[in-house]
């Protein structure tokens, strides 16, 4: 097992670009801190990021990420009505206001987050077994983030 540790941590700079009623497109450089078996380093890593704060979405893609060549991601979150089926039985998909009619607002919500994440790294660390060990590190980084939020 490989001891690693990576933090998202160190904020450069951001700048909000553009602010639209819920919309925000911002522009952030960050730097990625990484730590294994005794060596470390950092990446920069300088994305665009476009929320929308009423639907609760974002997109990311990288302006410049230093040593990959495809950097970009998005994440939605939903909510979840946790007991539609016992207290709404003749709806499928319904929106917050009708699970709340329905339910007499005794009804149960959640949330239900979907992320997705594509990269490449670039083609001098796009060779196996290097590629191995980056996709490794990525699967436990991801993991950890899923617990990260599940504690929240």
């Amino acid at each position: 097992s490989v001891v690693f540790l990576i933090l998202l941590k160190d904020t450069i700079a951001t700048m909000v670009l553009k602010k639209d009623g819920p919309r925000q497109i911002t522009e952030a450089e960050k730097v990625l801190r990484w730590k294994i078996l005794g060596y470390n380093g950092a990446i920069p890593i300088h994305v665009i990021i476009d929320e929308n704060h009423q639907k609760v979405t974002a997109t990311y893609k990288k302006v410049k990420v230093k040593y990959m060549k495809v950097f970009e991601g998005s994440w939605k979150m939903e909510p979840l009505y946790v007991d539609q089926e016992r207290l709404c039985k003749s709806r499928s998909r319904i929106s917050e206001e009708e699970h709340k009619k329905c339910s007499g607002s005794k009804g149960r919500i959640g949330s239900k987050v979907t992320k997705e994440h594509i990269f490449q790294p670039s083609s001098l660390l796009n060779v196996p077994p290097v590629s191995w060990f980056i996709r490794g590190i990525s699967v436990k980084v991801t993991k950890v983030c899923s617990k990260i939020l599940e504690n929240m």
